[in-house]
């Protein structure tokens, strides 16, 4: 456990000196975001792959088959076969067998791949809705680093979903920033085909301006359509993994990562939507001459709205809810549940004067690193005990 805390610690001060400096171009923030990546970086590639179960299941296997491929389109064939590995992390197997048939640099290349883009988000959140950067680098380690350790694919495809709706919300009526949002959301589904369940969430929160209104009358039902066939999909799949619900339930109420039905453990569930929970409540609280808080900007098509974050903090507690019955599609909540990095240090910013602000901050901090820390030793992800390769 040593390994994780210096790294995170390490890695806190550095983002607390870029909090300071705020590093105002692209370039200087992505610059910053992967100096601020590299100790956890460095964490996740010296590992073994008895870190983190999913190495095993398909990292090193993908990756050596990637190398005994002369061709990459038998490779690709291969590999996609069957609805396997997406397209997107096969290509990444291919690319980095082609120079080295070490697992660890490719466990480097996925560990930048997931951290840089989530860090360099952050910095965009952090300037536009003058929030603490460095709050929001802490809980995404506290409630992301251990999956990241194992759901390698899905992680990518997060991080992706996460930057891309940075270009949505800011200035999300700019055509160049919906233009690279959609490019990153197309580019997550080739990582994991899970994040498609984004778009629609996309086209809800940040609507396309119609003028025509017969135009918008079509659209409205396109919506009405997409919204039904969504909620029969998300039935049918949560009835067929949870019939046994109820005689699981009374399983749930240990701490430990999962049940032995391959739930999550109750506790620890309700241990992880507390503070949602309670920014939902407080969020919903808000009259509605108080619901669009403006982001650097009078103009109303750049409203950072709290119906959406509402939305997506419903959606977030749901899946975790879910995911007390069937851990595969609480996984889906993921996508949402990566925006309580944002909301969080947003909701301490609108309620707290700037002399509560920062014990909030640091109270939420420790909750967080707490949390991670009692359930990675717990056995939660399969990340402890940490081996290196050293």
């Amino acid at each position: 456990m040593t390994f994780y805390i210096v790294a995170l610690f390490v890695t806190i001060t550095i983002s607390i000196f870029f909090e300071l400096i705020k590093p105002k171009s692209s370039i200087s923030q992505i610059i910053a975001s992967f100096i601020i990546s590299v100790p956890m970086i460095v964490v996740a590639g010296l590992r073994t792959v008895q870190v983190g179960t999913d190495i095993l299941v398909y990292g090193l296997p993908n990756f050596n088959a990637a190398g005994s491929f002369a061709s990459f389109d038998y490779y690709l064939n291969s590999a996609t076969a069957a609805g396997g590995t997406e397209i997107g992390y096969a290509t990444l197997n291919y690319l980095v067998s082609r120079y080295t048939s070490n697992i660890n640099i490719l466990l480097f290349i996925i560990a930048s791949l997931i951290t840089v883009p989530v860090v360099y988000g952050c910095f965009r959140f952090a300037n536009a809705l003058s929030i603490s950067l460095t709050v929001q680098i802490v809980l995404y380690f506290a409630l992301f680093y251990g999956f990241s350790l194992n759901l390698m694919r899905q992680c990518i495809a997060i991080s992706l979903i996460f930057l891309g709706f940075s270009y949505f919300s800011i200035n999300g009526s700019s055509k160049n920033n919906q233009l690279v949002g959609y490019s990153l959301l197309i580019l997550a589904s080739v990582f994991h085909r899970s994040s498609i369940v984004m778009f629609p969430i996309v086209i809800f929160l940040f609507p396309v301006e119609i003028k025509n209104s017969r135009f918008k009358k079509i659209i409205k039902f396109l919506k009405m359509i997409i919204i039904v066939a969504i909620g029969v999909v998300a039935v049918r799949m949560i009835l067929s993994s949870s019939s046994s619900f109820v005689i699981k339930y009374s399983r749930y109420l240990g701490i430990g990562g999962s049940s032995p039905q391959g739930g999550q453990s109750f506790f620890k569930t309700l241990l992880s939507i507390a503070v949602p929970f309670l920014i939902l409540v407080l969020f919903n609280m808000k009259r509605n001459d108080q619901m669009d808080i403006y982001i650097n900007s009078k103009e109303q098509n750049e409203s950072f709205n709290l119906r959406n974050i509402s939305v997506i903090l419903l959606i977030d507690i749901f899946f975790q809810l879910i995911s007390i019955s069937s851990v595969v599609i609480g996984r889906i909540g993921f996508f949402f549940k990566i925006f309580e990095i944002v909301l969080i240090p947003f909701a301490i910013k609108i309620y707290f004067d700037r002399s509560a602000k920062w014990v909030i901050d640091v109270i939420i901090c420790l909750y967080y690193i707490t949390l991670f820390t009692v359930f990675t030793l717990s056995g939660f992800n399969g990340i402890y005990p940490y081996i290196s390769i050293l």
